[in-house]
């Protein structure tokens, strides 16, 4: 009988095979001991679709910046050149107060979003607010809106402290996820700001202390996870508190407060670890990098060892990022055909103001039929009107709600009052000399003025559609459509 006998394997192979099996043991072993995670992150963009004047502290000039699609080629060049694993998130406000907002309730930024990558997202107090201004009352359009922005989203939108009447994460968002980068597991969870229960379009919603909500939440992601993140919508100073009295955070990424945070701070959490918290400001004019270096210590737990933050302005030199400028195209373009032309106020700020004021006044007299009408100066206008071509899109983003004409009947003496309360009140046409004058103004001036008028009436007219038909009529630029609104 013949005895099979494995091949003879020479001793020097088998010393070197040996010799770099303990090689790479030992080399496996030292890089489980790191880990490095760069988290690219925005906030509060607000619908900024397009670059935009904006003024940083310190300068006198505003430069020409953000802008989503320039914006996310920067985001793509520092997700490439992260030292370890990275992910891009949003941390809340993406597209209410943008110029688009009340046309398509988020699906453009949906769009531009899923086209550039985004992993993760925080609900803001402002998507909360998909109907607003005149549609404020309409919590049912706004909670469809909402779930029809995250339904349309390709990655997850987070938010832990807020349920809908049966108890669920509302709109399709969820508490958190758990993200695996090599063996590391990390727990990304989301809150947003409380002041939204009390909005009238979260009505039959529920939000709840956002501190409290994380306290219940993180001992559970603990389990789950090396790492735990939080996403927030819910301001500098709450981020502070919420590190200082929610035990087990890693590190916090936020939004809400609009605040420029240069470098990380450093905030001690309950068991005396010090905590890194970032946040890029506003209107996507600058994104933000928080690199966290990652060590286990010795009873085998990941913790952050340091962490540097960053601020990346983005600045007219960055090239569009193709994909994001073709999601938006269909989008943007029934916005971007000039109307109107403007000029002779030049760059002079306050002469800007002045007379995008002036338009937004006499725009609507004309349209309501009113003696007068009346507004302070910039009262409620979010961006002027600049001398050159004007597009929807400027009137838009000067005017971002659905904001409607009103007229009141007052008398003398109390439009007298209202000049005194108001001394640089912009008007158009005059008051009568006896008896009652009918003055149009924007809806919510009314109560914001302390007006008591004797009798009120709602024209139903969008503000911005007679500003567009003002400026058709009176500045317009042949060829173009006499009625541009819809």
């Amino acid at each position: 009988m013949s005895t099979l006998r494995a091949p003879a394997f020479p001793r020097r192979l088998l010393f070197t095979a040996v010799a770099l099996w303990a090689v790479a043991l030992a080399g496996g072993s030292a890089l489980a001991q790191q880990f490095a995670l760069r988290i690219v992150h925005t906030n509060d963009v607000h619908g900024r679709l397009l670059p935009f004047p904006y003024t940083f502290g310190g300068e006198k000039a505003p430069a020409l910046v953000g802008g989503t699609a320039r914006r996310i080629t920067l985001a793509r060049r520092l997700l490439k050149q992260a030292p370890g694993s990275s992910i891009l998130v949003d941390c809340g406000d993406a597209f209410t107060r943008g110029p688009l907002a009340t046309t398509y309730m988020g699906q453009a930024e949906a769009a531009a979003m899923n086209a550039a990558g985004y992993q993760l997202g925080v609900v803001g107090n402002n998507e909360f607010k998909a109907r607003d201004a005149a549609d404020a009352e309409d919590a049912p359009g706004a909670q469809a809106a909402l779930t029809r922005f995250v339904a349309a989203s390709r990655f997850p939108w987070l938010c832990a402290n807020a349920t809908d009447g049966a108890g669920k994460p509302v709109a399709g968002a969820v508490p958190y996820v758990v993200r695996r980068f090599g063996q590391v597991r990390v727990a990304f969870f989301g809150i947003t700001a409380p002041r939204s229960a009390r909005y009238p379009q979260t009505r039959g919603w529920t939000i709840t202390d956002p501190i409290e909500a994380a306290r219940k939440l993180v001992p559970q992601l603990r389990k789950q996870a090396d790492l735990v993140i939080a996403l927030t919508h819910i301001g500098d100073e709450s981020d502070k508190a919420l590190i200082a009295e929610a035990p087990g955070i890693d590190a916090v990424v936020g939004g809400d407060s609009h605040t420029f945070l240069p470098d990380a701070d450093q905030v001690k959490g309950p068991d005396g670890r010090m905590v890194p918290l970032a946040q890029a400001g506003e209107f996507g004019v600058c994104v933000g990098s928080l690199d966290l270096d990652c060590r286990r210590d010795e009873g085998g737990r990941w913790r952050v060892a340091s962490a540097t933050g960053r601020l990346h302005r983005v600045t007219p030199d960055l090239p569009d990022d193709p994909a994001v400028a073709r999601a938006l195209q269909p989008f943007l373009a029934p916005f971007l055909k000039p109307i109107a032309r403007l000029g002779g106020c030049g760059s002079d700020g306050k002469a800007l103001e002045r007379r995008t004021t002036q338009l937004f006044v006499s725009a609507m007299r004309r349209a309501s039929g009113a003696d007068m009408a009346l507004s302070p100066l910039g009262f409620g206008i979010h961006g002027v009107l600049r001398d050159g071509p004007i597009t929807r899109y400027d009137v838009y983003s000067s005017q971002p709600y659905h904001n409607t004409v009103v007229t009141v009947a007052t008398a003398a003496e109390a439009l007298r009052r209202l000049r005194d309360f108001a001394p640089d009140m912009v008007t158009d046409g005059a008051a009568r000399p006896t008896g009652e004058t009918r003055i149009a103004m924007m809806d919510y001036a009314v109560s914001e003025l302390g007006v008591k008028p004797l009798r009120l009436r709602r024209t139903g007219i969008d503000v911005r559609t007679a500003v567009i038909d003002y400026l058709t009529q009176t500045a317009p630029i042949r060829g173009a459509a006499r009625r541009t609104s819809h």
